[in-house]
Parts: structure tokens; sequence; C-alpha cells
């Protein structure tokens, strides 16, 4: 599961120099994701989720000053993610990487609307 990680800490440092919000949300996360998935720190169990759901909602509410059809394509991938959360349920060790790659996909696409 520590393969993924390699493109959410891309995309954090891509945001350090557009958005310094989404910067200063996705490093914590990004680090403490790392601390959780590959050390298995359960320190992380609470607060790592967390940030990330709100470090999606920052994504979210971002998108709404974009042109229609970027935040348009912004809205489609965000019901992605929420499909793919919701379904890990079945099988947390092969699903949550690949939410891991959507997430930083959407950040992907997002920092190259604002640049």
């Amino acid at each position: 599961m520590v393969w993924n990680h390699v493109f959410m800490a891309y995309e954090t440092y891509r945001a350090s120099s557009c958005d310094l919000v989404l910067f200063w949300m996705a490093l914590p996360c990004t680090i403490l994701s790392i601390t959780r998935h590959v050390h298995r720190e359960q320190r992380c169990n609470f607060t790592e989720p967390l940030l990330a759901k709100g470090t999606m909602a920052y994504l979210f509410m971002a998108s709404f000053w974009l042109e229609p059809a970027q935040m348009t394509a912004l809205m489609m991938s965000k019901a992605i993610i929420v499909a793919v959360w919701l379904s890990e349920a079945m099988d947390y060790e092969r699903i949550h990487p690949w939410l891991h790659v959507i997430v930083a996909a959407d950040a992907h696409y997002y920092i190259d609307c604002i640049r």
C-alpha cells in the first residue's frame, strides 16, 4: 500500500507553488497517511481520515470558482472518489490504494486548472 503515496506526495509538492491552503492541508494528510499505512501507526487512525476528508472538501469548494466544464469534471471525479471510498469496505487492502491514486489525479487536474 506504499506505492500510491508517491502520487499524493507529488501533488502536495505541486500545490506548494499555486495553492497554499491545499498545500498545508495535503502535507500533514500525506505524512500521516504514510505513517498510518507504512508503519501501521494506530494513533493516526482518527486524524488522517479526518484530514483527508477535509482536504477533499476544500477541493470540492475550491472547484466552484473554476470554469463550468472544469467544475463538472471535478464533481464527477468526486462522485467516483465517494463510490470508491464506500466500496473499500469490501476489500480495504486492494481498493484503498486506488483511492489515493484517484484523489491524486483529482488534485492534479485541479492544480492544472488554477495554474
